[in-house]
Formats: structure tokens, sequence, C-alpha cells
């Protein structure tokens, strides 16, 4: 038999062999870990559809809405998807610019950034009053319902578009009232009926007005555009309690301009 024999130099250096091997795939379980993340994001897309968009929408309206009756608005009809607004109502086209540019400038409050502009996209369709440029009162009635009440020389002069010939007559008879008292020595009645309802504010600025037209002279009351302005003269030790009943109103975005011209107590 042959025998075979290894050697080798010693202090020779054998060459190391290296091995490699596929890693295989980890099949370890990786939840919960993996789906918490997807689930959270279904929780809060969930939450933002049936929670938080209903409300903001909601918030749109109501700010769109509470923005045009400051500015005499109340009779537009508003309609809200998401925050893209549809405004309609009867109007001209210069009326529809105004509504533009007030509905764009509303804002909404917010979680985190305060009060933002709201509406995405707004549109504004109006359509023309009936018979406008005639003086119709179909053409009057599609307006505001406002009123002025202005004392001249001893008289009253009450003109404006009101709603129906109840609030005209219980106008008038205030207005008579006051004639018999010996306030006015005469009053004039220019008001004009629509025969529509009346619009938000219309019947509270017509009792606010009647305590300054007696308190002041020279008075002159105005509920125009959704605005109660007062304009008069009246004694410095009256004038601050005068103010003071102007501004607390229950309702400020009602408030227009009081202009009080003072007279200085005779001793």
């Amino acid at each position: 038999m042959t025998k075979t024999f290894s050697t080798h130099t010693v202090g020779q250096e054998v060459p190391a062999r290296r091995y490699w091997r596929r890693q295989a795939p980890s099949t370890g379980n990786w939840w919960p870990w993996g789906w918490l993340p997807v689930i959270g994001l279904i929780c809060v897309f969930v939450y933002g559809f049936v929670e938080t968009a209903p409300a903001i929408e909601a918030q749109t309206t109501e700010r769109v809405r509470t923005n045009l009756e400051a500015h005499g608005w109340q009779n537009l009809s508003i309609v809200t998807d998401g925050q893209d607004v549809l405004i309609r109502g009867i109007g001209n086209e210069f009326d529809r610019d105004r509504i533009l540019a007030w509905v764009q400038n509303t804002a909404c409050a917010t979680w985190i950034a305060g009060e933002r502009i709201c509406p995405n996209t707004v549109q504004v369709a109006l359509t023309p009053p009936n018979g406008a440029g005639n003086n119709s009162v179909s053409a009057l009635s599609a307006k505001l319902h406002n009123f002025s009440f202005i004392e001249r020389d001893d008289e009253l002069v009450l003109s404006g578009v009101v709603p129906s010939a109840d609030v005209r007559d219980a106008i008038i008879a205030v207005a008579e009232s006051a004639y018999v008292s010996g306030a006015y020595s005469s009053f004039v009645d220019d008001l004009i009926v629509s025969n529509e309802t009346a619009t938000d504010g219309f019947d509270w600025a017509v009792d606010r007005a009647w305590p300054f037209l007696r308190a002041l002279d020279g008075a002159q009351v105005e509920w125009r555009s959704g605005r109660f302005s007062v304009s008069g003269s009246a004694p410095a030790s009256t004038a601050e309690a005068l103010r003071s009943v102007f501004n607390t109103a229950a309702f400020p975005t009602r408030l227009g301009v009081l202009n009080l011209v003072e007279i200085a107590d005779v001793d």
C-alpha cells in the first residue's frame, strides 16, 4: 500500500478559507408594530371624515353667514360643500362683486394657526330684481328692509321699506303718540310696504330707535344695510349715558355709527 504524506514548512502561513452563505429571509413576527401605523392612519382618516370635515363645513357656513349679515345681507342662500361656498340670492352685478369680496375674506378658527381664511372657492349667483329700474315695490323689496327716522324742525319724517302693513301701522301709532304729546308739530309717512318677511334685526332696530329720538335734538336714526346708526345733539350731562346705551347693544355687529354732538349744560 502506498502511503501519502502531507508536509508543510514550519512557519509558513496557510491561507484561510472564507465561506459565504445566503441569508434566509427573516420569518420573525413583526406584529403588532408593523400594523399600528397603518391602523393609526385609518383612524385619523375616519375621524376626519366623520367628525372634522362636517365641523369645518358647518363653521364655514356659519362664519360666512355672520360675515354677510354684518354687511346687511340676511336673505342670501348659502350652500357649502366642504370649504367650497355657493351664494344665491337677489342682487345686481355690483352686489355680486361686494359679496364675493366679503366671503373670500371670511376667517375661521383653527386648532394651531388661529384665524385663517376658510373658503377654498366662492361662487356668487345673483338674480336681478324683478322690475329693476322702474321703482316698483318688487324691486325695492328685493333689498334689505331699511328705515330712516329724521327730526327736522319739530317734524318727524318716517321713510324706508317695511315688511308689512302691520309693522307700518305700529310705527305710525308711536309717531302719532309722540305728536299728540307735543314732541313734534307734525310727522310725514313715507314708508313703503314690501309684504315680505322682515330681515333679521329690523324689529330690534325699530324698537331701539324711539329712545334716541326722544333723547336727541335734530335726531336721525337709521337702519341701513344691517347697521343701526344714530346722530343728533344732546346735553353734555346725558351724552355719556346715551353712548353707553348705544354701545352696550346685545348685538354689537348690528351697530353702525354714533355721531353725537354735545351741548354745554346751562347753569
